[in-house]
């Protein structure tokens, strides 16, 4: 079986996401906008909230697979419209430095 890596980057970027609205309005991302190109949302590898200590916001992250292979970490406010992109874990074949 042969190894694979993923190289981190941090991206703390506000970004434009689609949404599928089941139960709720937006309640999930289906694709985002990175880099002048639309992605499309594969798999939710997971969810989860979190509070944040500077104003009390609580959010909501999605980690992500997207249709380039790459993983994000996408999180929005409560309200659903303010996305932010804060890292992308890109497939590395070969053994980072």
């Amino acid at each position: 079986m042969e190894a694979s890596w993923f190289v981190s980057e941090k991206a703390e970027c506000p970004v434009q996401v689609k949404c599928y609205s089941g139960f709720r309005y937006n309640e999930r991302p289906s694709s985002f906008y990175h880099e002048d190109r639309e992605l499309k949302v594969m798999d939710i590898e997971g969810s989860w909230f979190v509070e944040l200590k500077e104003g009390g916001e609580r959010r909501a992250c999605f980690r992500v697979r997207a249709d380039d292979g790459h993983l994000y970490l996408l999180s929005c406010g409560e309200d659903r419209e303010n996305w932010i992109l804060h890292r992308i874990w890109r497939f590395c074949p070969y053994k980072p430095a």
